[in-house]
């Protein structure tokens, strides 16, 4: 678990993402979007993956949230179901950049992963994503 929540800040912290410190004015919290299945074939893992980002981020906001600029803001986090459907996947996505998610989280499943790095890579925002085998997603 602590292999996931470092991998949650290098990924903020190499991205440029509000883990460092902001021109303007702070925002409250960091805003997490996570779109992972928690229906359909993959439901399954995908409330696993969801498990273990609440864990994280509940851990994290136990001990202040996180530092940023000289002061520790916590972690909002915001899951959507995608129903273990890559179109989904990409219009859930689309709601939390919407919505100001500042980092994507996605889980379970080669196909979504895919879906997934896409729309992260249109809206230029950082995505950090668990239990997948396509290495094309790494690419």
């Amino acid at each position: 678990m602590r292999t996931l929540v470092v991998a949650i800040a290098v990924v903020c912290l190499l991205a440029g993402s509000p883990v460092t410190p902001y021109a303007g004015a702070q925002p409250a919290s960091i805003k997490l979007g996570v779109v992972i299945p928690l229906t359909g074939r993959y439901g399954s893992g995908g409330a696993q993956v969801q498990t273990g980002y609440q864990f994280a981020v509940d851990d994290l906001n136990a001990r202040g949230g996180v530092q940023v600029g000289g002061r520790r803001l916590p972690l909002a986090l915001t899951v959507l179901d995608d129903q273990s459907d890559p179109t989904k996947t990409v219009s859930q996505f689309e709601v939390l950049a919407s919505q100001g998610a500042t980092v994507f989280l996605g889980g379970f499943g080669s196909d979504l992963h895919a879906a997934a790095a896409a729309v992260a890579e249109k809206n230029k925002i950082p995505y950090c994503g668990v239990a997948f085998a396509l290495h094309a997603v790494h690419e």
